[in-house]
């Protein structure tokens, strides 16, 4: 069963790009942190900011919704 901060995060980011978009950029960042959607944590969030940020950019075109998006990661 995934994460309470697994869903948060799926919801934050479907709502910039596809759902299923989202899961599958979501399950390939996780993967390359060695990291699971049911063993995640707020903290690993947190921690790999940056890199879900910068994963999640490349699918949303609009810099001000991109810029958001960021912002509320960052504040996850």
């Amino acid at each position: 069963m995934p994460s309470p901060a697994y869903s948060t995060l799926v919801n934050l980011v479907s709502t910039y790009i596809d759902s299923q978009k989202a899961v599958e950029v979501i399950t390939r960042q996780l993967t390359a942190c060695h990291l699971t959607a049911d063993s995640i944590v707020t903290a690993d969030i947190k921690a790999n900011g940056m890199r879900f940020s910068t994963a999640f950019s490349l699918y949303v075109s609009d810099s001000s919704k991109r810029h958001e998006l960021k912002t509320k990661l960052a504040a996850f």
